[in-house]
């Protein structure tokens, strides 16, 4: 797949319900993917992508959003229409969980029930859960400082325990906050904890060292 999103800006304006349901009844229906995420496992991956250590790339992640199995089934588009319009909606919702994290972390909220194939349903919560999982089994180790350090932020979305979504709200935000403040500022990590390169060593012992 080609990337159509080097010469495009993209909004980081909320996805409407309308755009949200276009977007899933194209990855579940129109594209013909038997493995393609819907919007609640899709709105758990992009929070974790966007939280991670890691820039990662929309090349990165688009494949497994088409193909949560092993992220090589794409879709053959109608149109170049029909690719850039879910490409652009697929980025957009990135840019804005992204925008929320960083500029307005009170306000973000994990999108269970904006769309109809699971809306109600406990499984809206674990395919969110199920989202945010595969997001870090994509490249797992730099997780692991975070892992070690802060292990509680991410036990009710390792359960899929989202009986209660303010609290998976503060805990996706307490993750995008612990890296946030390590990518703007590697050198800020405390000196016991974990080096933020992954090493596995203490800062002190490892980048923090005199």
């Amino acid at each position: 797949m080609s990337s159509p999103h080097t010469y495009r800006t993209i909004s980081n304006h909320p996805l409407s319900n309308i755009q949200a349901q276009t977007l899933e009844d194209r990855l579940i229906k129109s594209l013909g993917l038997p493995h393609a995420m819907g919007f609640a496992m899709f709105d758990g991956y992009i929070t974790a992508i966007v939280s991670g250590p890691n820039m990662i790339t929309p090349n990165q992640w688009l494949p497994w959003v088409y193909d949560t199995n092993s992220g090589i089934h794409l879709p053959q588009f109608e149109s170049q229409e029909q690719m850039e319009s879910t490409i652009d909606l697929l980025i957009q919702h990135h840019n804005a969980v992204a925008d929320c994290l960083e500029k307005r972390p009170g306000h973000y909220f994990p999108a269970f029930d904006r769309t109809v194939l699971l809306k109600g349903s406990s499984l809206a919560g674990a395919a969110w859960c199920r989202g945010y999982e595969l997001a870090i089994s994509l490249d797992p180790s730099p997780w692991r400082p975070m892992l070690n350090a802060e292990p509680q932020f991410l036990d009710r979305i390792f359960n899929n325990d989202t009986s209660v979504k303010n609290l998976i709200a503060r805990d996706a935000g307490l993750v995008f906050a612990w890296w946030f403040k390590r990518r703007t500022d590697p050198m800020n990590a405390g000196r016991n904890e974990p080096c933020p390169c992954g090493s596995g060593k203490r800062f002190k012992h490892c980048h923090g060292a005199v």
